[in-house]
C-alpha cells in the first residue's frame, strides 16, 4: 500500500535462528491537483481530480466553501471503506446547492496506513441561476 520511496533489508536475529525480508518505506498520498469544478445545474456542481496512478488510495475526503480564503467542511468521502480495486472513481456529484452561488472545492487523497495527503488547491465552479 502507498507510494514505495524505498527499500532496505531487515534481519532479525533470536537465539540461533536469523530470519531476513525486505522492508519497504511508504509515505503519504500526494495531494490530487486543484479539482475541475462543472456546473450541472441550478442546485449541483460535478468535481472532478486526477487520480495519482502511483500510490493506492483507500479514497478520498472533499471539503466546500462558499469563498477561496474561507473554512472548508468536510461534505463527502467518496471511496472510503470500499475494496481498493473496487473504487477507482475521482468524480463527486455535489446536490442541494443554492442557485448562482459560486463554491470553492478541496480534495485529499488518503491511505489506511499512512493517513490521507495535504489538501489540494481549490477549484471553483458557480451553479446556474434559478427558474
Amino acid at each position: 500500500w502507498g507510494r514505495q520511496v524505498g527499500q532496505t533489508r531487515l534481519r532479525l536475529i533470536v537465539g540461533d535462528t536469523t530470519v531476513s525480508t525486505d522492508l519497504i518505506v511508504i509515505r503519504k498520498p500526494l495531494a490530487p491537483a486543484a479539482p475541475i469544478v462543472t456546473t450541472l445545474s441550478s442546485s449541483s456542481l460535478e468535481v472532478i481530480w486526477a487520480r495519482d496512478i502511483g500510490g493506492a488510495k483507500d479514497g478520498y475526503r472533499v471539503y466546500r466553501s462558499t469563498s477561496a480564503g474561507g473554512t472548508f467542511s468536510h461534505i463527502a468521502s467518496p471511496g472510503m471503506g470500499l475494496p481498493v480495486l473496487a473504487y477507482m472513481d475521482t468524480v463527486y456529484v455535489d446536490r442541494g446547492l443554492s442557485p448562482s452561488t459560486t463554491y470553492f472545492y478541496q480534495v485529499e487523497a488518503c491511505h489506511r496506513v499512512e493517513g490521507c495527503s495535504e489538501r489540494s488547491a481549490p477549484g471553483s465552479g458557480t451553479t446556474a441561476s434559478g427558474g
